[in-house]
């Protein structure tokens, strides 16, 4: 049982260094390094307190199609969509919709500040820079990965 929680700990602190460091990323060059999201979602992989079952991934699924949409229509970007998808194993099945509520809302605060600031400094800089989603997206993850392996 120590071990295991050890393993989960570490686990979790690796989640939040990576998950600073894709926030960085985002906010100061708009992009989020595919190997920063294939180790988080190795760590999460290995920290998933997750038992594999048909609902777990019809759900899993569902988000996931979710996001391909929201990419498509050009809602999300695709590194927004494969930091969220590296983070979906760790995220227990109760707490998936949660996740995706929580990033919308938190998003949407950052929208408004971002608004708030284009309306002082220029709505052309806002738009062609866009938005660093990392934020809204990592911390929610993060609350939802630590309800997760809280139980």
């Amino acid at each position: 049982m120590i071990l295991n929680i050890s393993w989960q700990l570490a686990g979790w602190f690796s989640l939040v260094i990576l998950s600073l460091i894709a926030c960085g990323y985002d906010l100061w060059f708009r992009v989020i390094p595919n190997p920063v999201c294939l180790i988080i979602f190795l760590i999460s992989l290995v920290i998933s307190p997750n038992l594999v079952t048909p609902l777990w991934a019809l759900q899993v699924s569902g988000v996931t199609g979710l996001l391909l949409v929201f990419y498509r229509y050009q809602i999300w970007g695709g590194g927004d969509v494969k930091l969220l998808l590296a983070f979906l194993p760790a995220i227990n099945e109760q707490f998936l919709l949660l996740a995706i509520a929580l990033i919308g809302l938190t998003g949407g605060v950052l929208c408004a500040f971002y608004l708030l600031c284009g309306v002082f400094t220029g709505m052309k800089k806002v738009r062609e820079k866009g938005l660093p989603f990392a934020i809204p997206i990592s911390c929610v993850c993060l609350l939802c990965v630590t309800a997760s392996l809280k139980g």
